[in-house]
């Protein structure tokens, strides 16, 4: 490998993390690559992996605040991962709802934000497309249509490359400003998109078989088969920052979250 020239995956503040294995639980473990399966099978390594995605299948039952306390206990599984502090990841404990809630709150804010900044973009497709629409000229309908899903795709790719990163600043950090460092979610973006586009292809089909199977089992299946994906997801995130640190991203804490 050539040493010299432009390093493409050097980070804006131009400092390099050689990865090295943590040893104290407290640098992260990279990776060299993704293992996509392994997400998966990484799920069922906890011998209490049904109670687990059984109450994480249940929690966004409970609206937003269920949805906090998912996200709070997904940032301290990947945390565990990332960090190499056990061979299986935590439990949920029951017991620890507050730090959960606490955490996961900035995480569900920062996603409410990150929606509201990219819904522009698909009022402004939706806008012309009916201004070509009331315009009865057929070619410019059709323009007026694929630039609509032209938008909404442009929505989506924004959020799909923002949302790991964003969600890794705002769980680890604990904070809802801190989280949007736009200059290290372009540099994670960067580093980490080709692994984000064949994870959302590998995923959203494995996604589909798991509900699906989980909907055949008389639908009662759904919820812990939700729980299932909701975990996978979790072990993808995982794995995406713990390789875009062997590329030389740069590492952000791990602070401890407020108690209710």
């Amino acid at each position: 490998m050539s040493t010299s020239g432009e390093n493409p995956y050097e980070s804006p503040q131009g400092e390099s993390l050689a990865p090295q294995p943590a040893t104290d639980g407290q640098n992260v473990v990279p990776l060299a690559a993704v293992d996509y399966m392994s997400c998966l099978t990484r799920v069922f390594e906890s011998p209490n992996w049904i109670v687990n995605s059984l109450l994480l299948g249940i929690a966004p039952i409970v609206f937003i605040i269920g949805q906090m306390v998912s996200f709070g206990y997904l940032m301290e599984m990947i945390a565990s991962r990332v960090y190499g502090k056990s061979e299986v990841y935590p439990d949920v404990d029951l017991n620890r709802l507050g730090p959960y809630l606490t955490r996961g709150v900035w995480v569900f804010l920062a996603f409410f934000v990150a929606y509201l900044c990219t819904m522009p973009i698909s009022i402004i497709g939706a806008v012309v497309m009916i201004m070509t629409q009331a315009m009865r000229n057929e070619v410019l309908m059709v323009l007026g249509m694929l630039f609509y899903f032209g938008m909404i795709i442009l929505a989506i790719l924004i959020n799909f490359l923002a949302m790991p990163p964003l969600m890794l600043r705002a769980g680890f950090l604990v904070d809802f400003s801190s989280a949007f460092d736009l200059a290290w979610i372009r540099d994670f973006a960067r580093k980490m998109w080709v692994e984000m586009l064949v994870g959302a292809i590998v995923f959203s089909l494995l996604a589909w078989l798991i509900l699906m199977a989980g909907l055949l089992l008389l639908c009662v299946g759904y919820i812990p088969a939700l729980g299932v994906v909701t975990l996978m997801a979790a072990n993808f995130i995982a794995q995406l920052y713990q390789v875009f640190i062997y590329r030389g991203g740069q590492p952000i804490p791990f602070r401890e979250s407020a108690k209710l």
